[in-house]
């Protein structure tokens, strides 16, 4: 496991004790987040602009990993998988379908006029919103936690991908084993540790004290990766458990 991971599926975090668990036990934190927003504090709004500001949380545009991996295996292979329909899409009325707003540097032009054709994205009117495009909500979850999976293993990225919404984690069970960066035998269980056992904070905050504690600690070896190493000694100790009881 990366000692770096990238939230998904929202450009900005959500404001939670299990997000700032996340800020407390890994070395890096990443969203992604398209380039233009990353110094508009009206758009980032004061818990990420204060995130983004510490050096706590890590801007990643998502558009230059794509087209690092290479753009047109990118939407053939996302395209594949959406017409594969593993969430039965297509039994659905398209009257009733539910839609989530995705930035096109996170389609692409390209992908964003594919899934139009499918009846799966709408534009919005407006000059205001072009760089926006309507996704029906599953495939908005898939496409989201697609990428992840491709941005995180750019090298020059490396993180893996990590969320807090069932829906990202039920459309990241449906990639291809190759395209996930996620443990699939220990990340529930480390997930279960990080909510349930590991300290956290209890009270507001302070950025500022934390980027300081974080910085502070990698001189001595990393602190961070200690504590995940404890994330993992503590995963197996509950497995071994498990099969002994079994």
């Amino acid at each position: 496991m990366a000692d770096s991971v990238l939230y998904f599926p929202m450009i900005r975090p959500p404001e939670s004790a299990w997000f700032a668990r996340v800020l407390l036990y890994w070395d890096k934190v990443g969203t992604m987040m398209p380039a233009q927003y990353s110094e508009d504090h009206a758009f980032l709004q004061p818990y990420t602009s204060a995130l983004v500001r510490e050096g706590l949380l890590t801007v990643v545009p998502p558009d230059e990993s794509v087209w690092r991996s290479g753009a047109t295996n990118y939407f053939d292979a996302f395209l594949a998988l959406v017409d594969s329909d593993p969430f039965g899409v297509r039994q659905e009325p398209a009257n009733e379908r539910e839609w989530a707003s995705v930035h096109v540097d996170k389609t692409g032009l390209g992908l964003a006029m594919a899934l139009e054709d499918r009846g799966l994205a709408e534009r919005y009117q407006g000059a205001e919103y072009a760089a926006w495009v309507q996704v029906e909500h599953h495939t908005a979850d898939l496409l989201m936690a697609f990428l992840a999976s491709i941005v995180g293993k750019d090298p020059n990225v490396v993180m893996d991908p990590i969320t807090d919404s069932e829906a990202s984690m039920a459309a990241f069970t449906t990639l291809p084993e190759q395209d996930r960066q996620i443990n699939a035998e220990l990340e529930p269980i480390r997930s279960a540790l990080l909510d349930d056992v590991l300290p956290g904070p209890t009270s507001e905050i302070d950025f500022g004290k934390l980027a300081k504690f974080k910085g502070l600690s990698s001189p001595f070896g990393g602190e961070s990766s200690v504590r995940k190493r404890y994330l993992d000694a503590g995963a197996a100790e509950v497995d071994h458990r498990d099969q002994r009881v079994g």
